[in-house]
């Protein structure tokens, strides 16, 4: 973070990461550059540059690039933007043809309760629904028991 004088708050980068991901659902992704520097420059630790970047580049096409955009910032390490990049990075995964590690990755996510946020989870969980394994109708499947008061999440996936 910029430890002299921060020119955001949390507020400004919280606006300036939606009108960048705006731009990009727009078609106008290519205009987020200086935004995503800005971002970056003022708070290295918050993966929320990164993803806006990783969004922008699976919307030209180039999920490879995205998905090692998302590594090698290392979105696993940081706090800010975290679960949603981790959402993100397995629907990637998933995406560009490696179903074994996305399952992998997606049900130990829900297991070790790495994603808390609803709305990564809900991704994750649409996710692994994709990933259904040949000669099951049955779906993924998730018990947020952190919700209702107990210990441990289950998880399920067809026969497992």
């Amino acid at each position: 973070m910029n430890d002299i004088d921060p020119l955001l708050n949390a507020d400004d980068r919280f606006v300036l990461g939606n009108v960048a991901l705006m731009a990009v659902t727009h078609g106008f992704g290519g205009e987020i550059a200086d935004i995503v520097e800005l971002l970056k420059e003022e708070d290295p630790t918050d993966a929320s540059a990164c993803l806006l970047e990783a969004v922008y580049l699976d919307s030209i096409g180039d999920a490879e690039t995205a998905l090692e955009t998302l590594e090698s910032f290392n979105v696993f390490e940081t706090q800010n933007g975290r679960e949603d990049a981790i959402a993100f990075h397995l629907h990637l995964v998933a995406k560009l043809g490696h179903v074994e590690r996305a399952r992998d990755l997606g049900k130990a996510y829900i297991r070790d309760g790495d994603i808390q946020k609803e709305s990564a989870r809900h991704m994750v969980v649409a996710t692994l629904n994709t990933l259904r394994r040949p000669g099951t109708d049955r779906r993924f499947e998730t018990r947020n028991s952190k919700m209702r008061g107990q210990n441990e999440d289950e998880v399920s996936y067809g026969n497992d």
